[in-house]
């Protein structure tokens, strides 16, 4: 899954890869995390999304027009599609890391409430692409030699709302009719992630980021040890 979401054409582009200029990476280790309360908390919550696609339908966060296929979910990997339940909008999606914060995710989970408010809001991002995700397993004006991991986890994107202009404020999704702001439909029933498309010049990301505003919707399944080459 890491070498087929990696695109090497944009592995040292864009603001989030500045002092890069690798073009692949070499998989080391991968690791199974076994945190049996983060695990009971996730399933839990998967099973009340399960409940809710059995009253109706989540639509698939890709559906709308000029939108593809989260990447991750096209390789065709049985052993890992098998363990998600589609009809929720769950995937697997990569969670570049540094090393500092290895040890707190895999104890606690990912807790975006620590998230300085970043390009959609207040949340915690997630990538479709490997190549993404490495661009956050060190700082900006820190790049190290290594070694390098990110994060793949399971997350439950359910009906997910798109953004095609940077929100900072984002503090949770919009409602089902995606209002921007206050309500204006009396709502109660909220969207439960975000997937960002377009800067707020209207150019397209070169990436899509995956926003999910509830910490019970990840669960880091793996965690992946690699060197830049």
């Amino acid at each position: 899954m890491v070498q087929g979401t990696w695109d090497s054409s944009k592995a040292s582009r864009g603001h989030d890869a500045q002092g890069l200029s690798h073009t692949s990476i070499e998989v080391t280790s991968v690791e199974q995390i076994e945190n049996s309360h983060l695990y009971q908390v996730y399933e839990h919550k998967k099973k009340e999304f399960c409940m809710g696609a059995a009253k109706g339908s989540f639509e698939k966060v890709t559906s709308n027009p000029g939108e593809t296929d989260v990447l991750t979910s096209t390789l065709g990997i049985s052993k890992l599609d098998d363990q998600l339940i589609p009809e929720i909008n769950e995937y697997f999606l990569f969670h570049g890391v540094q090393q500092e914060f290895i040890d707190a995710i895999q104890g606690q989970g990912i807790d975006f409430r620590l998230n300085s408010r970043a390009m959609f809001g207040k949340g915690a991002y997630f990538a479709e692409s490997s190549t993404k995700a490495d661009q956050y397993a060190d700082k900006i004006d820190a790049r190290t030699q290594g070694p390098h991991s990110m994060f793949l986890c399971k997350v439950i994107l359910g009906h997910s709302h798109i953004v095609k202009m940077p929100n900072k404020d984002l503090v949770r999704p919009p409602c089902l009719h995606h209002c921007q702001g206050a309500c204006s439909h009396g709502m109660s029933e909220f969207c439960d992630s975000v997937m960002g498309t377009h800067r707020d010049n209207g150019q397209r990301l070169l990436f899509r980021e995956f926003v999910i505003f509830g910490q019970n919707q990840i669960y880091p399944a793996f965690l992946i040890t690699y060197k830049r080459k």
